[in-house]
């Protein structure tokens, strides 16, 4: 099935994904379209992690969206790299704090001198 940008129309409506401001999961024009409820980005901490992103020590704002993979890609910086977020039905830049929490605790156990 073709997401965006190689797909031009909404599967849900019809309309052009061209003129809107965001596609969701590559396909629609919006959440009610894809058949979702719209998420709350007013309150940043109901968001999960991969949607939010931290300013400074104790504010938190949501991640910056995108509609498709190959337009976050371009905008990720050296060490990032997109994900799509289930949560907003949308494309991610960062790192994933996941893998690098594995990759800190495998290399604290070979500082140590233990084996992974």
């Amino acid at each position: 099935m073709k997401v965006y940008p190689a797909r031009r129309t909404c599967r849900g409506c019809g309309a052009t994904l061209a003129h809107v401001g965001m596609v969701y999961a590559g396909m629609y024009c919006s959440y009610y379209c894809a058949g979702v409820e719209a998420p709350n980005f007013d309150d940043v901490m109901s968001l999960p992690r991969g949607c939010r992103r931290r300013v400074g020590d104790d504010r938190w704002l949501p991640k910056r969206r995108w509609p498709s993979k190959a337009i976050a890609r371009s905008a990720a910086r050296h060490g990032e790299d997109a994900y799509y977020c289930d949560h907003c039905l949308t494309w991610h830049v960062g790192t994933s704090w996941r893998k690098q929490r594995v990759a800190d605790v495998g290399d604290a156990s070979n500082v140590m001198g233990e084996t992974a």
